[in-house]
């Protein structure tokens, strides 16, 4: 196995789930907001690396998303994900990202680790822009998402999947996913884009 002890990637995120904005998943003005809008948290997520290393693997430029569900009060791993690595990776590149965002290099992915289930990790053409107010993730023909306009509120909003030291923008977005039995499709729901850094330092 390769030495995971030196490992962080930093960059932007940007995601689309179907609760309504703004996402009581969030945080408020530092004030948390409660579960989900719904049953389920159906999402797309995506992260654009700008600086990474894992080991002696450079990981800058690279990118992935996620697509799955969120399941409120299943008693188990509430998480249900598929991952898509960077098609552009090299073999040593794809084992770092699928190792980083399943939350097996431990770090700070709190989300990942020891609460999500990952059917499989896939290679794929991942397309991201994250300008602001023009975030649009498209994962092949599998996920498309992308802004419809800012949500309306006052103060700070942070989400704990980039990190609550990461004050962000939250929007009305509009997503789908088509893979394995993940088949949806949301429009005018809510979204949110920020900074993030993960490390196990």
């Amino acid at each position: 196995m390769i030495d995971q002890n030196n490992w962080f990637v930093s960059g932007s995120y940007n995601e689309a789930c179907n609760c309504e904005a703004i996402c009581p998943c969030r945080k408020t003005n530092g004030m948390s907001q409660g579960r989900a809008t719904y049953d389920t948290c159906n999402f797309a997520m995506s992260w654009m690396i700008k600086t990474g290393r894992f080991a002696d693997t450079v990981l800058d430029g690279l990118c992935v998303a996620m697509a799955g569900i969120w399941h409120d009060g299943t008693g188990k791993a509430p998480w249900d994900i598929i991952l898509y690595v960077d098609h552009r990776a090299d073999e040593k590149q794809k084992y770092a990202l699928a190792e980083i965002f399943q939350g097996s290099a431990g770090g700070n992915i709190i989300f990942a680790r020891g609460v999500a289930k990952f059917r499989s990790v896939k290679s794929a053409r991942i397309e991201l822009d994250h300008t602001k107010d023009n975030e649009r993730i498209k994962v092949g023909d599998i996920i498309e998402a992308h802004v419809d306009h800012k949500a309306e509120y006052e103060g700070n909003v942070t989400c704990g999947i980039p990190g609550h030291e990461w004050v962000g923008q939250e929007y009305v977005s509009s997503h789908s996913v088509r893979d394995e039995d993940f088949q949806w499709t949301f429009n005018e729901r809510c979204g949110f884009s920020s900074n993030f850094k993960y490390s196990n330092g």
